[in-house]
């Protein structure tokens, strides 16, 4: 992953993240992590910090050394990138610039770029989104939790209920 942040991010990186390292030790109070990401531009939610708290095992300590807050801001960057494609790719199907798109356009985006679903599964996740088979969806939505998925580990093996349109009130 690391081929992928050009030489000026990381520099930006140490930079910043030494401004906050005020003892030099190579390490930042863990509540500090927020200020830091926030300095260079990022808004991480409570959310998101709890996430990379648990993946990098930063409750065990009160301390976040560099080669963590790397990792954390390459993640990050990374799934920033990943989102910014999705959505991209989806306004391709987004005639009318209404941040939604026609369910069977949906359908046959999937079934022709991932030949990991079967049509079984495409017809399931497109009734998680349709909210009461309007036959659009929002691919905002759809853009989330794909990375969501792929950002976090498997917890359970199944998919998450309750996420997408249908759990808000009618």
């Amino acid at each position: 992953m690391d081929e992928d942040i050009p030489v000026e991010q990381n520099e930006a990186f140490k930079r910043t993240f030494d401004l906050f390292d005020s003892d030099g030790v190579g390490s930042i109070p863990r509540d500090d992590l927020a200020t830091v990401m926030r300095a260079l531009g990022q808004n991480p939610t409570d959310e998101d910090l709890k996430e990379y708290a648990e993946e990098h095992d930063a409750f065990d300590s009160k301390l976040i050394h560099y080669d963590t807050f790397r990792a954390i801001m390459i993640k990050r960057l990374t799934r920033d990138n990943k989102e910014k494609e999705l959505l991209d790719a989806f306004r391709a199907f987004d005639k009318d610039n209404t941040g939604s798109v026609k369910c069977e356009d949906l359908r046959d985006a999937f079934l022709a770029f991932n030949k990991d679903l079967n049509e079984e599964q495409v017809e399931e996740m497109i009734k998680d989104f349709d909210d009461g088979g309007l036959g659009d969806i929002s691919y905002k939505e759809v853009v989330r939790a794909i990375v969501a998925a792929q950002n976090s580990p498997v917890k359970g093996g199944g998919k998450k209920k309750g996420k997408g349109k249908k759990g808000k009130k009618k």
